[in-house]
């Protein structure tokens, strides 16, 4: 008597394309609620006005920037504890922790990015109003050492189950989660003639001890958003 499989299957209908990703980034706020859904959609609540439906966005959200042809990547390392049996090659027996990054290149880069990039604080920003013998200009110390200002970065795409623009469905998103995140300013901007400048920057995920698995209790550094169907 064979058993049923029940590893991997194909799924030709799930390739996912990141045509239409965008990118959201809000100040960190801790998540509210017992469960893990009510956890994930507190992340959420920040962005979309029903983060049950993930409709419309809340006022004033906007994607943080315009970014290249190259998108985003996303680098997930997990450490292991690695074991080396008397009998038996060594292997992997459990992860301790997992090491997440998502990098990105900004075309518009302002003031405002520069502010977010090195978490400029009100002190450290001054703006001086238009007048006579005088610009109107906003000064913007950046550079000092200091402790990371915290925030929740959301990737997403449109849905392949649920796709955008049916007359049928409420348009739908999925998407990648990261509740806890610093920037990392690292940049590397050119200033040339032939390229238009932009600059990388680099996301650096924190696991989020608010948010802990049900099972092993340990923290997530991030989650994914697949829709499966319609909302009712």
């Amino acid at each position: 008597m064979t058993g049923t499989y029940t590893g991997l299957v194909s799924n030709p209908n799930f390739i996912q394309s990141t045509v239409g990703i965008q990118a959201y980034l809000v100040p960190y706020v801790a998540p509210t609620g017992t469960t893990l859904i009510q956890k994930f959609q507190s992340y959420l609540s920040q962005i979309y006005t029903t983060p049950a439906t993930q409709g419309a966005l809340v006022a004033g959200a906007a994607p943080c920037g315009v970014f290249d042809q190259s998108g985003f990547q996303m680098k997930a390392k997990n450490n292991t504890i690695e074991v080396n049996p008397l009998t038996g090659g060594k292997y992997p027996l459990a992860i301790t922790d997992c090491e997440v990054t998502v990098e990105g290149v900004f075309l518009d880069v302002d003031y405002l990015h520069w502010q977010t990039f090195f978490g400029s604080t009100a002190g450290e920003i001054a703006s001086v109003a238009p007048g006579v013998g005088q610009l109107g200009q906003t000064y913007s110390g950046l550079g000092n050492g200091k402790v990371l200002k915290q925030y929740t970065l959301m990737l997403r795409w449109p849905s392949t189950a649920v796709p955008l623009g049916s007359t049928t469905t409420v348009p739908a998103w999925d998407g990648r989660v990261f509740p806890k995140v610093v920037i990392i300013p690292d940049l590397d901007c050119k200033f040339d003639k032939k390229d238009a400048t932009t600059c990388k920057v680099t996301w650096t995920a924190i696991s989020d001890l608010n948010l802990l698995s049900p099972d092993n209790g340990l923290p997530f550094s991030f989650f994914d958003i697949d829709c499966t169907a319609a909302a009712q």
